[in-house]
């Protein structure tokens, strides 16, 4: 089901996330990733004010939940978004903790010339991550199978930013780094 605001339309909804498009003026599409905080609510995703005062032009994908984007729905949001896709001469991915791991994980499937992540985990999988428990809770065996961030998710550039004084997003961005093809240039936040 497609559903216009002023601006904006939903382009897909499942029972994990919503997808929502903002027509701007850019010469590129920022495909933005929520953090675990923000949840879908049918009308607004995670960077839109930023968008709206730059005119920026955005794909932006919301959870329903603490879900790091389950594979199957981003396949199927894709495939509902492929026309906005097809025109958008450079695609950039952006995204914050969940929504880091989305931008550097899909960066393949969206074809992306830049994915810029904030304090991302390379996975919620207690048994990839034994290090961090702190979103255990939100993993489940069925819906987070093989969604490690992997050397063949990689595509363009990818930026990470993290606190090296925080010892577990330190771990996780030194295991990004190890699972790359492109360069992955770490900053501290």
């Amino acid at each position: 089901m497609i559903v216009w605001w002023v601006g904006r339309m939903r382009v897909f909804s499942d029972e994990n996330l919503e997808v929502i498009h903002r027509a701007g003026s850019s010469p590129y599409l920022l495909i933005t990733f929520n953090e675990m905080e923000m949840m879908a609510n049918g009308s607004r995703f995670w960077g839109q004010r930023f968008c709206e005062k730059a005119d920026i032009s955005a794909l932006g994908f919301i959870s329903r939940r603490p879900n790091w984007f389950p594979a199957a729905s981003v396949v199927k949001a894709v495939e509902a978004a492929a026309p906005i896709l097809r025109t958008a001469p450079e695609r950039i991915l952006y995204g914050h903790s969940q929504g880091g791991y989305a931008a550097l994980r899909y960066r393949r499937r969206f074809n992306a010339a830049v994915a810029i992540a904030f304090c991302p985990q390379v996975s919620i999988d207690p048994k990839a991550v034994p290090f961090d428990g702190r979103f255990a809770r939100h993993f489940s065996p069925d819906l987070h199978a093989n969604m490690g961030i992997a050397p063949d998710h990689a595509a363009g550039r990818a930026y990470l930013f993290f606190d090296p004084f925080h010892a577990v997003d330190h771990r996780h961005a030194v295991r990004s780094r190890r699972c790359r093809r492109g360069r992955i240039s770490c900053r501290s936040t």
